[in-house]
This record gives C-alpha cells, structure tokens and sequence, in this order.
C-alpha cells in the first residue's frame, strides 16, 4: 500500500529546522516539529489500536495540531473524514457522527 506521507515528505526542505509555520506570537514550528509531532500522534493512534482504513474524527480549534493529526492519519494510512468544530454542541456532535456512520454503512 502506498502512502501519500512519504510523498508529502519529499517535498520538505533539505534543513528539517526551515520554518513551516510562523504564529502571530512570532514562534515557529520548523518541519523538523511537524515530522516528530506527527509520529508521536501516529504511534498515539497505534497504541490505541487504530489500523490503517480506521476513520479518524477529531474535535479542535484551528490550530497547527490539526497539521500533525491529519499527517500522522497519512503516515499510518487513516481516513481523515472530519474535523468537528469545537464551538458546536455536543448534541449537534453526536448528530454528524451518527450520520457519518450511517452513509459509511449504507453507501
């Protein structure tokens, strides 16, 4: 099975310390960051038990961690499927799992 990481990754620089993203409060996460975070959440997702196929639905703020959850997805070749915005109910939650679960049953 290919894995669409390891095509990302040959896209980054030569020098991993390179800034990837600059906050506002002007600290830096270099791509030396982005690749350890992603494997710290990609062998969180193993010891989970998560095996690639499994969908991964997360709920968070717009944040660089969602970078690192959805490439640590890549490199454990997980589904991505939804990001939950963290401002909704829960009731609402619950809802658009529920319905996400039924059209993976059903079509």
């Amino acid at each position: 099975m290919g894995n669409l990481y390891l095509a990302y990754r040959e896209g980054f620089p030569k020098d991993l310390e390179s800034t990837f993203i600059e906050n506002i409060d002007g600290s830096k996460i270099s791509y030396r960051d982005l690749e350890e975070q992603s494997a710290q959440y990609a062998s969180g997702f193993e010891s989970l038990g998560l095996v690639a196929g499994d969908r991964v639905s997360i709920q968070v703020s717009k944040s660089p961690e969602v970078i690192f959850i959805y490439l640590a997805c890549l490199r454990s070749n997980l589904i991505f499927h939804l990001q939950l915005n963290a401002s909704q109910s829960k009731i609402y939650l619950l809802h658009l799992l529920c319905e996400n679960l039924y059209y993976q049953k059903f079509f």
